[in-house]
């Protein structure tokens, strides 16, 4: 309650359905049921120790101790006064840009950079045929297209929209989320694939087929 009172600053606000509804379940589970936190999985126990943790640091640090990268725990304030700065000046110069960068987004693009250097480093000692240097040109034309997809969409004129620090969080999250999921979604089609040959294409196919071409 002492939480919502200070969101919301004492002023009443309008929710529709779906904001009335989880209001209503939030408080059934969320401390009014005889002041327990019903407890369902284990998003359920970690989301107990954020509220924990929020408590504890807030009353002992202030609210303003939250406001930092959860990854490399750089605060807000250190950054963020650098991308205001850019947008209210409208600075178009791509390196004050890129020194405005969060830890978080340096690392990314040095990850991003080392690993195309050692990629590039095995194509090229690499005695197989299973990743050339043809390969890894492939690997760069795919980066090189994603990057100039974003100069058109983001870079040319929404440039001041959305800050470059966010644009590289963003495709980082895109790339490891997307690569994960085409792994998954094409191991499962594969083997959903071989499943249908061999119960509904295989033991038909003689029919419709001659002998003498399956054999």
């Amino acid at each position: 309650e002492d939480d919502d009172d200070d969101d919301n600053n004492g002023e009443e606000y309008t929710q529709d359905v779906c904001g009335c509804i989880w209001k209503c379940l939030s408080k059934l589970c969320c401390g009014c049921v005889f002041k327990c936190w019903i407890q369902c999985f284990g998003i359920c126990a970690l989301g107990q120790e954020e509220r924990e943790v929020e408590r504890l640091v807030t009353r002992l640090m202030g609210r303003e101790a939250l406001w930092i990268d959860y990854v490399t725990f750089q605060p807000y304030s250190e950054y963020f006064p650098k991308l205001q700065s850019l947008r209210t000046s409208n600075n178009t110069n791509l390196w004050t840009h890129y020194q405005s960068l969060s830890k978080l987004s340096f690392q990314l693009l040095k990850s991003l950079g080392l690993a195309i250097c050692i990629l590039f480093t095995y194509a090229l000692i690499d005695d197989d045929d299973d990743f050339t240097i043809y390969t890894m040109l492939v690997l760069i034309a795919t980066f090189c297209q994603a990057f100039l997809i974003l100069y058109f969409v983001h870079w040319k004129n929404k440039k001041f929209d959305l800050s470059l620090n966010a644009v590289v969080k963003y495709f980082a999250c895109g790339f490891l989320l997307t690569t994960a999921m085409a792994v998954v979604f094409e191991m499962l089609f594969t083997i959903a694939a071989n499943i249908l040959l061999e119960l509904v294409v295989f033991p038909f196919l003689p029919y419709f087929v001659p002998e003498y071409i399956l054999y």
